[in-house]
């Protein structure tokens, strides 16, 4: 999201990613990330957790 531009963020030299504070902007932010694209099906089953996660606590 925010290398389209729909999320406030920059990213620094190293790679991470700094998400802005935009107090008009509601929501949250999940991150997920695998160690190498060899398990990038294990990335897909981490992002679902993680939704799961936050619907459940009403996030």
């Amino acid at each position: 999201m925010w290398k389209s531009g729909e999320l406030k963020a920059s990213q620094l030299p190293r790679g991470t990613v700094i998400v802005g504070t935009d107090k008009t902007v509601e929501g949250v932010v999940i991150y997920a990330r695998v160690s190498s694209a060899e398990n990038k099906s294990n990335l897909d089953s981490q992002t679902e957790r993680l939704k799961k996660h936050c619907e459940a606590k009403g996030y």
